[in-house]
């Protein structure tokens, strides 16, 4: 899609896990993530690693259960203030995927 839409000098598309690439990129970045942990486990690493909140722009390709996910967050006891409060603040916008294969949902964290 990268290449399709000319983008290459603005994106890079990384297929890693975060863990292995996060700190090698200036927060001023912004990260989308497909295929990502669940809620719980993604605020908790945030929250781990980047305690300040200083992640400035998140995307989040999620599915059908991500309500139950963003409950799911907001009961994690060892997620830092920020991190709840930005999920908590989190905005949405659903998608459908082609060929009726079901609606998703974008969170913009």
């Amino acid at each position: 899609m990268v290449d399709t839409l000319k983008l290459n000098s603005r994106v890079t598309v990384l297929s890693k896990p975060f863990e292995e690439v996060a700190f090698r990129f200036d927060e001023s970045f912004e990260f989308w993530f497909r295929g990502v942990s669940p809620g719980p486990k993604l605020a908790t690493y945030f929250s781990d690693n980047f305690p300040k909140g200083d992640l400035e722009n998140i995307v989040l390709m999620k599915g059908p259960n991500w309500s139950l996910e963003k409950a799911g967050i907001m009961d994690q006891p060892n997620v830092k203030k920020v991190w709840l409060e930005r999920f908590a603040e989190s905005s949405e916008t659903e998608y459908s995927l082609p060929n009726d294969l079901g609606m998703r949902r974008l969170v913009f964290v």
